[in-house]
């Protein structure tokens, strides 16, 4: 019997190609349960991540899962780095002496610093046990990554204060520093796509803005972006 799940574990994890190469996360995850975790971003607002984890609590198990998620990378406003809320759709396999294959829906927040080469995040994901019994529970993990895709040059996130205009008005600053950040943090992600929306954003409010012209000089030097 434990052949047959492992040969549905082969199957689901299969379609994810969580180790072939682009922008990819390796690190662990601490809770329930506890074990390795890896993420691919697969661009834009979407990626999938798996996890090979044991579990502590009642009958010890492994635990495998792998989940395909969607981010909100506007959900919150941080002054460095990015904090987005994501969610999504997955399965997982228990692996005891009675095994058990259900869904789960993971919610978590993820932050990734702004040097772009490290992440955490905390994530709760309710589990529907569907064969050969089922039952509900939920799973609930902090995590560390690192990112091991490009490699991104560290930033510096503070705009200059010289560069802002007598004439620019006190709220127009301050969208012109909120849309920076919002540059940098999707640079440290490697979303270059909505770096270039805020830079392009930013640039009609103040053209000549400085700290924005670097950051779009680095994004052309990595993506060949115009």
């Amino acid at each position: 019997m434990k052949n047959i799940y492992l040969l549905l574990a082969v199957s689901f994890f299969g379609p994810y190609p969580c180790f072939a190469g682009g922008q990819y996360e390796l690190g662990f995850i601490a809770g329930e349960p506890t074990g390795i975790s890896a993420k691919r971003d697969l661009g834009g607002d979407k990626a999938v991540d798996a996890a090979a984890a044991w579990s502590f609590l009642g009958e010890k198990s492994l635990n495998l899962h792998a989940d395909y998620l969607w981010f909100r990378n506007d959900a919150f406003k941080t002054a460095g780095g990015k904090l987005p809320l994501y969610y999504g759709l997955g399965g997982r396999i228990k692996l005891a002496d009675k095994s058990l294959v259900g869904a789960r829906l993971p919610v978590g927040l993820q932050y990734f610093f702004n040097d772009g080469r490290f992440t955490i995040f905390a994530e709760i994901a309710p589990v529907l046990d569907l064969f050969p019994d089922t039952g509900l529970s939920l799973s609930a993990a902090l995590g560390f990554r690192v990112l091991l895709g490009r490699k991104i040059q560290p930033l510096a996130v503070v705009p200059s204060t010289k560069e802002t205009p007598v004439n620019l008005s006190p709220s127009d600053t301050k969208k012109v520093e909120s849309l920076y950040y919002k540059a940098v943090g999707a640079y440290s992600n490697n979303d270059m796509a909505a770096a270039l929306e805020s830079l392009n954003e930013l640039s009609s409010i103040y053209p000549s803005y400085q700290p924005a012209a670097e950051l779009r000089d680095k994004i052309r030097s990595v993506s060949g972006s115009k």
